[in-house]
C-alpha cells in the first residue's frame, strides 16, 4: 500500500550525516520504495502531490515545513511553499509556473544542438 504513514523508520547517523535531526525516533512517511522509478519517468513531471496530501494530513502544519525554509531555496521563491499553506489545487500551483517554464523553454531553445 502507498499511503501516508505506511512507512516507518529510525534516523541514525551514518557517514553522510553524523547528527540527523529525529535520530533514534520513530518516523513516519511515504515509501517510495514500491514505486517504479519507469512510472516517474513516463509521467515527465514532478509529483507534487505526495507532498500536498502529506500536508494535508499532517496534524502540526506549522511544524511541517523547516524553519529555513529550505523548501523556499529549492523552489526558488515561498510561493510554491504558500501555494501548498494555502491548499491551492494541484492545476492552480502546475499553472503558476507556465510563464516561467515558457521563457524557460524560449531560452534553452538557443542553447540546443538539435531540434
Amino acid at each position: 500500500e502507498f499511503g501516508i504513514d505506511t512507512f516507518t523508520f529510525i534516523p541514525q547517523a551514518n557517514k553522510g550525516n553524523k547528527y540527523p535531526l529525529h535520530e533514534l525516533f520513530v518516523c513516519r512517511g511515504l515509501d517510495f520504495r514500491t514505486v517504479s522509478i519507469d512510472s516517474l519517468r513516463n509521467s515527465r513531471q514532478i509529483n507534487i502531490k505526495w507532498l500536498m496530501d502529506y500536508y494535508a494530513a499532517f496534524p502540526n502544519k506549522a511544524k511541517f515545513f523547516r524553519e529555513d525554509k529550505y523548501l523556499d531555496l529549492l523552489a526558488g521563491t515561498d510561493l510554491f511553499r504558500q501555494q501548498i499553506i494555502a491548499q491551492a489545487s494541484e492545476a492552480e500551483i502546475r499553472a503558476s509556473w507556465s510563464g516561467d517554464l515558457e521563457c524557460y523553454r524560449a531560452i534553452r531553445k538557443m542553447y540546443l544542438l538539435y531540434p
